[in-house]
């Protein structure tokens, strides 16, 4: 009889242990490769929520360089992100029906605020801009249309309705994307006043 080998029912019990050993490592493992594939996924959703805001417009904190396009008679303008006064730079196309419903709440920041702010409408389809400009009662504010792409993606302009607003410095302290809700609005009146981001 080889004294190595157990033998009797302790033989039996150490092959029970070892089978439920290797289950135990086995679970283990699977829960450590788990963790790791979880922890992965959560790092690229991270990434992908960033490149999300990014792709929906400016993030906050980045300097704008000037907003280069033309004008509804066709000429050439540019307009400085920086200002004496905060920025709102309303972006739209005409044939936009979540723009039309927004038109009300832009009307309410504009008539809010006066000359406290300083309100650019830019157009994404140039296509009857300053037509649709116009028929909202909103005469002398700068238009753009025709945006430069350089300006475009400095801007992240790539869906209507955008609200952007900018302190003096040019620098972003809000954007919204869709149509405002009051709670927006009562965020755009704050972030003006204080020019400084609201928490």
């Amino acid at each position: 009889m080889n004294p190595l080998q157990p033998s009797g029912p302790s033989g039996r019990l150490s092959t029970r242990f070892s089978r439920v050993d290797l289950g135990v490592c086995v679970f283990c493992l699977a829960v450590i490769i788990t963790n790791v594939y979880l922890v992965r996924l959560a790092r690229t959703s991270q990434q992908a929520a960033a490149s999300f805001r990014r792709m929906l417009g400016a993030e906050d904190g980045t300097r704008l360089p000037a907003l280069n396009g033309v004008d509804a008679g066709g000429k050439e303008i540019s307009i400085s992100a920086a200002s004496d006064r905060p920025t709102f730079f309303f972006v739209f196309s005409p044939d936009c029906g979540f723009c039309e419903s927004n038109w009300p709440m832009w009307d309410n920041v504009v008539h809010a605020l006066g000359d406290r702010a300083r309100f650019v409408f830019v157009g994404l389809t140039p296509f009857l801009a300053d037509h649709f400009v116009a028929s909202h009662g909103i005469a002398g504010k700068p238009l753009l249309i025709g945006i430069q792409p350089a300006s475009r993606y400095s801007y992240s302009l790539k869906f209507t309705p955008q609200t952007i607003l900018v302190d003096a410095k040019g620098i972003v302290r809000g954007v919204w994307s869709g149509v405002l809700e009051t709670k927006d609005f009562q965020a755009l009146i704050g972030k003006t006043r204080e020019n400084v981001p609201v928490p």
